[in-house]
Formats: C-alpha cells, sequence, structure tokens
C-alpha cells in the first residue's frame, strides 16, 4: 500500500512503476490519492491528516476484505506525508507486517513548517485555507484544519505556539 500525500502520480510516476514491477513479481499493490487530492473529487480545502489518516484505514480495510490477497503478508510504503500517515496507521493497526518509509516527513510539523506558518495563518484564518505556491507542481490548498501529533486541531496557532 504505496501512499504520499499529495497524489498517486507524484515523483515522476513512481508508484505506477513500482506497482508494474512488484505485479511482474507476483505482488499486488494498491495506490490512492487523498480525498481532496490527485484525481479525487474531493475538494483539496478540506484536506486534513486525520482525514488521510481515515482514508489509509479504509484502503486496509478494503484489502483485507479481498480473497486474492494474503492478509498475512501486507506490507505499507509512505512517501513524504505519506509516512507520517503510515506511522499513525502502524499505531492502530497492528497486523501490517511490514513498512517502509520513503523520503519520509515523519515529524511534528513545527520546525518545518513554521516558515509556511508565519506566512500564510492570516490567510488561512480569512479563508478557511491558504493557497501555497509550488514551483514544481499545482498549488496546495491547506485548511486551517491540520493536525498536530496526537489529535486533529482547529487551527494552524494550535499547532505552531501550543
Amino acid at each position: 500500500m504505496p501512499w504520499n500525500r499529495i497524489t498517486k502520480k507524484e515523483v515522476g510516476n513512481l508508484f505506477a512503476e513500482m506497482s508494474k514491477r512488484l505485479l511482474s513479481i507476483g505482488i499486488a499493490s494498491i495506490r490512492l490519492d487523498y480525498a481532496g487530492c490527485g484525481d479525487s473529487k474531493a475538494c483539496q480545502t478540506k484536506l486534513s491528516f486525520c482525514g488521510e489518516v481515515n482514508d489509509a484505514k479504509k484502503v486496509y480495510q478494503y484489502l483485507y476484505t479481498q480473497d486474492f490477497i494474503d492478509c498475512n503478508n501486507i506490507g505499507i510504503l509512505g512517501f513524504s506525508q505519506g509516512a507520517r500517515v503510515m506511522a499513525e496507521l502502524l499505531k492502530e493497526v497492528h497486523s501490517i507486517k511490514f513498512a517502509i518509509s520513503w523520503s519520509g516527513a515523519c515529524h511534528d510539523g513545527i520546525g518545518v513548517f513554521k516558515g509556511w506558518f508565519d506566512e500564510y495563518y492570516q490567510e488561512a484564518l480569512e479563508n478557511g485555507y491558504a493557497k501555497i505556491p509550488m514551483f514544481w507542481r499545482e498549488n496546495l490548498l491547506f485548511s486551517k484544519n491540520l493536525q498536530n501529533k496526537t489529535a486533529c486541531v482547529s487551527s494552524l496557532k494550535m499547532i505552531f505556539f501550543s
């Protein structure tokens, strides 16, 4: 189950290529776009860390019900923010046999995102989200409803200054 935050097609279609290679050696894989990302029809401004974790749980639960899946050999790969989601999922789902963090963003976000907070917090308060320009991909729309290490929170201020 490979995941990252923005789209299953990110990073030069790396996940599609990896899935093809896994299939060639008899390993099934599933990729997803979180609600609000990539091919998802959900609004990106509603994207939250807790929503990402819930999406991951739903994919795992789906896999677990499939007859062609060996439920004793399910692994997970998280890329970037997906590694953070993976770590949170592993706290609850103990039957996953192995986990791979690929360029993992496993942190609480305070130091890494402080610059974004300083620049975009007011915009998030005024609009309910902040539009953060990315120069190599589509812009990020971050909801003011982000997540700290342990629980969903209702404002960026709680993440960075609590």
